[in-house]
């Protein structure tokens, strides 16, 4: 057999994808519905609030409050699209390994006639890339039922509307408030949370059992040292009486982009290795 054969087939792949959902669906579904439901629940919360002072204005001509209101969903809608994905998105890396959690189902993971690339892939494309598209997809229709909510609650308030996403994630002369300023701080975002998502990964292959909470007591704790030693520089060099430079510069950002790309496929690879050892460790 030829090592690219040994090492990945598409036909084999392809059945390793089909059953992985079909054994899972009804788990992943109940998933997608606390997803849907938790982002619907953020709108419509928010929205309650929001639109409540339609109820003394809604038959005056005021067209432009009803926009400030509406613009103030919108932006709180882009920043809960910030926070709930970084928080749902761990979370279902969180999930990749899930299989390795107890001995019976580890041992039909790893006794798969598959090689351990193709099974770590199939996992890393359903909770990572999978769930991206899953993800915007509840964002969506959780918006639409804000806007079908709220629309039959005040049908005279025609500004109520779905969200303009793009409109609202990246300009600053667009004469409303926008998630970035600019693209190149949209690309720190999306790398920051590719990497983010990656320690999650990698969390997940070292502690198959509670892997959620671990990662992110583990990652905390680093958080903090790291905060504490960048306070005590900045401190020091503040008695000293000593300028801080403008350490945020294009340059930096580049450079930051480039670190975090780097550290994802770092952490993305050292996860696939670390369940390729299982193989050895865990099979028995």
């Amino acid at each position: 057999m030829k090592i690219s054969d040994t090492f990945f087939s598409m036909s084999r792949f392809a059945l390793l994808c089909k059953k992985d959902l079909m054994e899972n669906w009804k788990k992943n579904l109940f998933r997608l519905i606390v997803m849907y439901g938790a982002l619907t629940i953020i709108f419509l919360w928010y929205g309650y609030f929001n639109y409540k002072s339609f109820d003394c204005i809604v038959d005056q001509p005021l067209a432009a409050v009803f926009s400030n209101l509406e613009d103030s969903q919108c932006s709180f809608e882009m920043v809960a699209l910030v926070w709930t994905l970084f928080l749902m998105g761990t979370i279902s890396a969180s999930f990749l390994m899930e299989p390795m959690k107890t001995k019976t189902s580890r041992i039909a993971e790893l006794t798969l006639p598959a090689t351990p690339f193709e099974r770590f892939i199939v996992r890393w494309l359903v909770f990572t890339v999978g769930f991206l598209l899953v993800y915007f997809l509840l964002f969506r229709l959780a918006d639409w039922t804000r806007v079908a909510v709220f629309s039959i609650a005040y049908p005279k308030a025609d500004a109520i509307r779905s969200l303009p996403m793009f409109d609202y994630l990246v300009g600053s002369q667009t004469g409303h408030w926008t998630l970035v300023p600019g693209a190149l701080q949209l690309w720190l975002l999306i790398l920051l949370y590719l990497f983010v998502q990656s320690l999650f990964v990698l969390g997940s292959a070292l502690w198959p059992k509670n892997a959620f909470l671990k990662t992110f007591a583990v990652g905390f704790i680093l958080f903090v040292v790291y905060a504490l030693i960048v306070t005590g520089e900045v401190m020091w060099l503040t008695d000293r009486h000593t300028s801080l430079p403008n350490f945020w510069t294009l340059t930096t950002s580049w450079g930051a982009i480039g670190v975090l790309s780097v550290l994802t496929i770092f952490c993305w690879t050292l996860a696939y290795f670390r369940f390729k050892e299982s193989e050895v460790i865990n099979r028995w």
